[in-house]
């Protein structure tokens, strides 16, 4: 569940804050956290400046996102933020903590917040974000990398705490490569990307067969990556294309457009309102609830309705009736 939009402006920098300052102890006390790393060499550690590289990258998404509450946006760009600063605020704290009890050589104690901000971003991005779309991208690439050095952090941290100095066994190596596929499988280009990156950070940080493993793990997670990324689409891209004199069903719509001729457009009414003031006064005066039946029929709704997708407004001065008379 979300908080509002005044209690995420406070509580989200304020987390941020707390955590980069809980870094910089982390990199400049003594021991600090690369002491403990080398300290700790376990089977999942990583290339040590792996982690601050990718987390580098990540706090400057995370300060776009701050930033980001604090400018307009849409209804559901904004509801995608609310809806993840709770885990957005937790997980910062979880990692000030785990920097703490990891400079203290208890990566036990460490372990345990790294677990829950894992699990949280991780559940969030499994079941609480929305479809991604040009609007709420921004959060999707901010939880979802922070996901992934989640995972990262969870491998890496689990090892040196519970099996430090311990080389991995045969089911280990097996076991490895079926997560891993499995992952990259399910993930989409943003988390895909992520796990080539962990693995290929693995995979310098180890030696032998085993970062041969790691290795060819990462290059496949790339190779799915690239193929996703080229085949990604926003749930609000081309959906121009959709619309045909056989209606359509936009995800997402909370809007049924019914054609005098009985076809549905299934349409999201934030973006007809927003499009021309023609759409306003016709959802006026045709409107019943969740539906709305037009004098006009399919074939011309299908090339009017197109002109409010996928975002860009319409000109509230253009007459449609401009449109309807270009049919042929």
């Amino acid at each position: 569940m979300g908080i509002s939009l005044s209690t995420a402006k406070v509580l989200a920098p304020a987390a941020y804050g707390i955590n980069f300052l809980c870094q910089m102890y982390g990199m400049n006390s003594k021991p600090n956290m690369l002491d403990i790393h080398y300290r700790r060499l376990a089977a999942f550690s990583p290339y040590p400046y792996a982690i601050p590289l990718f987390f580098g990258g990540q706090q400057l998404l995370q300060t776009r996102w701050i930033y980001s509450l604090f400018k307009e946006a849409s209804p559901e760009a904004r509801r995608a933020q609310l809806e993840y600063a709770p885990t957005f605020v937790l997980g910062n704290l979880c990692i000030a903590t785990w920097m703490v009890y990891w400079n203290r050589d208890d990566l036990k104690m460490a372990n345990v917040f790294v677990m829950i901000n894992s699990l949280a971003q991780l559940y969030h991005v499994a079941f609480r974000l929305p479809p991604r779309n040009s609007q709420n991208n921004l959060t999707h690439w901010t939880a979802k990398t922070f996901a992934g050095i989640g995972l990262l952090d969870f491998v890496h941290n689990g090892s040196a705490a519970y099996f430090d100095g311990v080389a991995p066994n045969t089911l280990t190596k097996i076991l490895t490569p079926v997560a891993s596929l499995v992952g990259l499988g399910v993930s989409d280009s943003i988390m895909a990307g992520s796990i080539a990156y962990d693995l290929g950070a693995l995979a310098i940080g180890q030696h032998g067969d085993w970062s041969a493993i790691l290795g060819g793990l990462g290059a496949v997670g790339a190779f799915i990556a690239a193929w996703k990324f080229k085949r990604v689409k926003m749930s609000d891209e081309n959906a121009t294309s959709r619309f045909t004199v056989r209606g359509v069903d936009l995800p997402g719509s909370d809007l049924t457009v019914i054609s005098s001729d009985g076809i549905k457009f299934k349409v999201h009414k934030k973006n007809l309102e927003c499009a021309s003031v023609t759409f306003t006064d016709m959802l006026e005066i045709g409107s019943s609830g969740s539906e709305v039946t037009l004098v006009e029929a399919a074939t011309v709704l299908a090339r009017v309705l197109p002109f409010a997708y996928p975002v860009p407004i319409v000109s509230r001065n253009y007459s449609i009736l401009r449109i309807v008379d270009a049919r042929p």
